[in-house]
């Protein structure tokens, strides 16, 4: 969403958990129905980059877990009712008028996902991350069943997430430039470097304070 107020705090990201969480992921991942509680994450990106919106105004993403979609649940009909719930609590939460200073909203459901993204039953982050669906653990870059089968993206080693896609695509590269001679990605002999350019350096520490 975009919308002309700040979400409490100074921090670019924030996370609210419920108070029976071990109950909620049971609600999500056994009963896979829709709670009336939930936890939540938001990112606030123009806290460091105030470019992500219009001056004076503030992106803000906000993440639920729910159940995907063998909840039967109907999203056409729930989704506007779930984004009401969670404008509710922002809004307690500190968030006041929120929806009359919101500019921008778009709520991607589970549905979102499968018809969009091609997301196995509106998965988020590919198959569920549990001790050994995660990191090694996930499918292999270099299909071990296949020869010549590359595998890449949130459902593959080393994981989901934005970070987690780009490690994957670089793995994958890395096995295909093994397997057929090509040049790799990297100079192992030159020592890596990590560094902003000035004017984003000078951004991100004045938000951070």
């Amino acid at each position: 969403m975009s919308c002309s107020t700040s979400a409490p705090g100074g921090s670019t990201r924030n996370s609210r958990t419920t108070e029976r969480y071990e109950g909620l992921l049971d609600d999500i991942f056994d009963e896979k129905m829709v709670p009336d509680d939930f936890s939540m994450y938001l990112h606030a990106p123009t806290r460091t980059d105030p470019g992500m919106a219009p001056p004076g105004c503030e992106s803000m993403y906000v993440l639920i877990p729910v159940a995907n979609n063998r909840s039967g649940v109907d999203w056409s009909e729930m989704g506007p009712r779930f984004a009401d719930k969670v404008m509710d609590y922002l809004e307690e939460w500190g968030l006041e008028d929120l929806r009359e200073m919101t500019d921008v909203l778009h709520v991607f459901t589970p549905d979102d996902f499968e018809t969009e993204l091609n997301a196995t039953w509106g998965n988020a982050f590919a198959i569920e991350p549990t001790l050994f669906q995660t990191a090694w653990f996930r499918p292999q870059n270099r299909s071990e069943d296949i020869e010549g089968l590359y595998l890449v993206g949130a459902g593959t080693h080393p994981g989901a997430g934005v970070p987690g896609v780009i490690l994957s695509a670089e793995t994958t590269y890395g096995c295909i430039a093994a397997d057929h001679g090509l040049e790799d990605q990297w100079d192992w002999d030159e020592p890596a470097s990590v560094a902003l350019d000035a004017e984003l350096e000078d951004r991100v520490v004045a938000a951070l304070g």
